[in-house]
């Protein structure tokens, strides 16, 4: 179960870089802002899933290396930088999002 959330929530992370690389290639296409809006909704979905089961990746590998099930602690601290790369991701977005709704600007 580790291993699917694991890399599920990773999969998720690489998706959300695919669709904001398309986000900006859209940029210098000119992309319709309905099209621009959907992929920045598509990527905020994808980051808030993907952060949520990376909470619960890092969880319970702590709780695992805690209980001394596993002897090595370097999935955590791989699993702990995508979860830190998603949860920026994620903030930059809101952030994106936001300021593209403000009427005027």
């Amino acid at each position: 179960m580790l291993t699917v959330v694991s890399r599920l929530y990773r999969s998720l992370f690489l998706f959300c870089i695919l669709v904001l690389v398309l986000y900006w290639l859209g940029n210098f296409q000119e992309f319709q802002d309905e099209s621009q809006l959907l992929l920045l909704r598509v990527v905020r979905v994808s980051a808030l899933i993907g952060s949520l089961l990376g909470a619960w990746c890092l969880g319970f590998r702590a709780w695992l290396l805690a209980r001394r099930a596993s002897k090595r602690g370097w999935p955590l601290v791989g699993d702990s930088l995508v979860f830190v790369a998603n949860v920026a991701l994620l903030a930059g977005i809101e952030l994106l999002l936001a300021w593209v709704q403000i009427p005027g600007v």
